[in-house]
């Protein structure tokens, strides 16, 4: 009966850490700081845009005009097909 609980717990505790593991790998830590900083003020993100019923998005740019992408267009751009 211990050994089966000891047996138990030692899964428990190995499962946690290959968790804290993962998520570690993707922890910054102050030496990784500017690097962080600088991959993220260099990322494209667009989060400026609605969507119809048709799955179509219309996406403001910059300038205030608006650049409409189809619903296949944008499942060709996801799946890179």
């Amino acid at each position: 009966m211990f050994v089966a609980f000891a047996a138990r717990v030692f899964i428990d505790v190995t499962l946690c850490l290959c968790r804290m593991q993962m998520a570690a790998a993707d922890f910054i830590t102050a030496d990784k700081l500017d690097s962080a900083i600088e991959a993220a003020l260099n990322s494209h993100y667009i989060n400026s845009f609605a969507i119809d019923l048709h799955g179509n998005r219309y996406i403001e740019q910059a300038d205030g005009s608006t650049v409409i992408r189809s619903n296949s267009e944008q499942q060709q751009l996801t799946t890179g097909s």
